[in-house]
C-alpha cells in the first residue's frame, strides 16, 4: 500500500511538473516573423489614470503601434521601416531601439507587454502597453 502511495504521488508530481513545462515552452516558443498591434494602453501620472483598452481607443488618440519580428532580429514599422532590433530569451522578449536603449517586454501566449514605473518627488509615473500577435 505505501508503494503505491508513493508511486501515485511521484505520478502527480510528473504530471504537475509536465503541465507547467508545456505552458513555459507555449511562451517560450520564438515569435521570429510575428506582426502585433498595440492593443491596451495605460498611463499614470500621480492619482490621474488614462486607459485605453481596445484598438479603436488606441487609434483615435494617436497611440497605435504595429511592428513586425523578423527572424533576422530586426524590428519593422507597419510601413517596413526598420526601428529596432530584437532578441528572446524565454518568455523575455528585448527591443533594442536605434538608440541602443533597451526595453523589456514579457511575453505570455499571444501578448507582449511593456510596464514601465517611476516615483517623481512622490508621483507615480507609469505606463503599460500590451500588443496582441495578429
Amino acid at each position: 500500500m505505501k508503494t503505491i502511495k508513493m508511486f501515485g504521488l511521484l505520478l502527480m508530481a510528473t504530471l504537475v511538473f509536465a503541465s507547467c513545462s508545456k505552458d513555459d515552452d507555449d511562451d517560450a516558443a520564438s515569435i521570429a516573423g510575428t506582426t502585433w498591434e498595440s492593443s491596451y494602453v495605460k498611463f499614470q501620472y500621480g492619482n490621474a489614470i488614462t486607459e485605453y483598452k481596445n484598438v479603436a481607443e488606441i487609434k483615435e488618440e494617436d497611440e497605435y503601434q504595429k511592428f513586425t519580428l523578423k527572424a533576422d532580429g530586426t524590428v519593422v514599422s507597419d510601413t517596413n521601416e526598420e526601428i529596432g532590433k530584437w532578441t528572446q530569451s524565454g518568455s523575455k522578449v528585448t527591443f533594442i531601439d536605434e538608440d541602443k536603449d533597451e526595453y523589456e517586454y514579457s511575453l505570455s501566449g499571444n501578448t507582449l507587454t511593456y510596464s514601465v514605473s517611476t516615483t517623481v518627488e512622490g508621483t507615480i509615473i507609469a505606463s503599460t502597453v500590451k500588443f496582441t500577435k495578429i
